[in-house]
C-alpha cells in the first residue's frame, strides 16, 4: 500500500510539470527562433552570392582570353585550308577566286566582331581602357567587318555568276542575306545614334542601348551560325585526291576543324557576355549592405537604384 501510495504521488507531480511547461515555446522565444532563423539564411545567401560573384568575375577575365585564343586558332587553320585550296588563284575561265568569299566572311564574323563585343565587357571593365577608347575600338572593328561583308559578297555573286549558278539556292545563302541586311541596319542604326556627336540625345542613346546590344548579339549569332552551313556546304563540293571517295584529306578535316572552331568561339564569347553582366549585377544589387531597417538592400538581386543610374549615365554618354 505505501508503495502504491509513493508511484501515485510521482505521477502526480509528472503530471504537474507537464502541465506547467507548454509544448510550444512562448511567443517571444518563437520570435526570437523566427529572427534567428532568417539571419542564418540571410548569411547563407550572403555567402552564396559572394561564391557566385566570385565565379562570374573569374570567368569574366578568362573567358575572353579563351574567346580569343579560339579566333586566334580559327584564322590559323582558316590559312591552312586556303592554303590547301590553291589560295586565290583563278578558276576555269578567269572566274574570280571564290576563297575570297570565305576569307572575308570568316574574319569579318569570327575575329573582328568578337573582339569589338570584347572591348566593352573586356578591354574597359577589366583592363583598364576608357569608355571612349572601347567605343572608338568598336566601331572600328564594325566598320572593318561591315566592308569585309560587302567584299565577300561581292566575291561570291561574281564567282557564282561566272559559274553560271543560280544565286540565293542555299539555306546558307538564305542565312548570309539575313545576316546582312541585319549587320548593315545595325551599323548604320549604331554610327548615327552612338557615333555621330550630337545627332541624339542621351535618353534616346539610352533607350535604344537594349536594342542595340540585342540585334548586335543576333548579327553575331547568325554570322557564326551562317559561317558553319557554309562550311559544311562547301565540303559536299570538295573532293579528295586522287580518290574521291575518301573522305580524310586535309581539305575536308581542315573544313571540320573551322566548323568546330566557329561554334566555340560564338559559344565562348557569349559566355564571356553573360559573365560580365553578372559580375555587374552581383556588384550592383545590395547583397550585404545593411538599408538602415535591417533588412538587405534589394533583397532579389536586382541591381540597386545607384547602380542602375550609373549604368543610364554612362549609356548616355557620346
Amino acid at each position: 500500500a505505501a508503495a502504491a501510495a509513493a508511484a501515485a504521488l510521482s505521477s502526480h507531480r509528472t503530471l504537474a510539470l507537464f502541465s506547467q511547461e507548454p509544448l510550444l515555446p512562448p511567443p517571444l522565444a518563437r520570435g526570437a527562433s523566427s529572427e534567428h532563423c532568417d539571419e542564418e539564411n540571410t548569411s547563407n545567401n550572403n555567402n552564396s552570392s559572394g561564391h557566385d560573384s566570385m565565379a562570374s568575375s573569374v570567368a569574366a577575365g578568362t573567358l575572353p582570353l579563351l574567346a580569343r585564343a579560339s579566333y586566334v586558332a580559327f584564322f590559323c587553320v582558316l590559312l591552312a585550308w586556303l592554303d590547301k585550296l590553291k589560295w586565290f588563284e583563278r578558276e576555269k575561265d578567269g572566274v574570280v577566286s571564290f576563297n575570297y568569299h570565305p576569307l572575308c566572311m570568316g574574319i569579318a564574323f569570327l575575329v573582328l566582331i568578337p573582339e569589338a563585343l570584347l572591348a566593352y565587357a573586356d578591354l574597359e571593365e577589366r583592363r583598364g581602357w576608357s569608355h571612349a577608347s572601347a567605343k572608338h575600338l568598336h566601331a572600328a572593328l564594325h566598320g572593318g567587318s561591315t566592308l569585309l561583308l560587302i567584299l565577300g559578297l561581292v566575291a561570291i555573286f561574281a564567282n557564282h555568276g561566272g559559274h553560271g549558278v543560280p544565286p540565293l539556292y542555299s539555306a546558307h545563302s538564305w542565312m548570309g542575306v539575313g545576316t546582312a541586311s541585319l549587320m548593315g541596319l545595325q551599323a548604320l542604326a549604331g554610327a548615327a545614334v552612338y557615333l555621330v556627336p550630337g545627332a541624339s540625345s542621351g535618353e534616346t542613346r539610352a533607350a535604344l542601348m537594349p536594342w542595340h546590344r540585342f540585334f548586335g548579339g543576333a548579327t553575331f549569332a547568325m554570322g557564326a551560325a551562317t559561317a558553319c552551313m557554309g562550311l559544311q556546304e562547301k565540303q559536299g563540293f570538295i573532293k579528295c585526291a586522287p580518290d574521291p571517295a575518301y573522305k580524310y584529306c586535309a581539305e575536308l578535316q581542315l573544313a571540320n576543324a573551322l566548323t568546330v572552331l566557329a561554334a566555340a568561339t560564338a559559344a565562348i564569347v557569349f559566355g564571356a557576355l553573360y559573365a560580365r553582366w553578372a559580375v555587374k549585377g552581383g556588384e550592383g544589387n545590395g547583397n550585404g549592405n545593411n538599408n538602415g531597417n535591417g533588412s538587405r538592400g534589394s533583397a532579389s538581386g536586382g541591381e540597386d537604384p545607384e547602380a542602375r543610374s550609373l549604368t543610364r549615365n554612362r549609356e548616355a554618354e557620346d
